[in-house]
């Protein structure tokens, strides 16, 4: 099983993926996160951030869950999914794929500034997805969160999450 989480940096993807990997233990096994960040590390940081170099890590992290999958091995993967090329491709080689979309507001984003994504001592950020770099809104997600405060409830949408893959299962 896969479940792929997808979102502008800072919407929540890894916080919901750590509790998400706790709550489906029982009833599904266990989970490994492939977060993009991490990818990169594993690669010893051999990309940088332009488009092409995005590109090749997206290739690289859907192809590993790709053969994860394939070995039984259940993944979720928090990235931004910048490509919807990737995403349909996932569609397409991985079985038992769900794809979840944080949806939040660039201005709540670029308010909450987490990790200084969007701005550091006050100047705004090169090659930040959202910003300068355009980021293209999924369009065949499986499920959509909205995360920004007022609407958020981990608790509801854990439950949402699990509803949709045992409904599938």
């Amino acid at each position: 099983m896969v479940i792929w989480i997808l979102g502008l940096s800072g919407a929540g993807k890894s916080f919901l993926s750590l509790k998400l990997k706790e709550e489906l233990k029982n009833d599904f096994g266990e989970f490994i996160i492939l977060d993009g960040d991490v990818i990169r590390n594993v690669f010893d940081n051999d990309l940088g951030f332009s488009i092409e170099d995005r590109n090749t890590n997206a290739s690289r992290i859907s192809k590993l869950t790709h053969f994860l999958s394939k070995n039984k091995i259940n993944v979720i993967v928090p990235v931004l999914s910048l490509f919807p090329y990737w995403l349909e491709w996932n569609r397409k080689n991985i079985n038992e794929y769900y794809e979840i979309f944080i949806d939040v507001p660039i201005s709540t984003l670029k308010e909450r500034n987490n990790k200084n994504i969007y701005f550091k001592q006050g100047k705004v950020n090169k090659n930040v997805v959202g910003i300068d770099i355009e980021y293209k809104c999924p369009k065949n997600f499986d499920l959509k969160i909205s995360n920004n405060f007022e609407e958020y409830s981990l608790k509801k949408n854990l439950s949402l999450i699990k509803k949709l893959i045992k409904k599938n299962v």
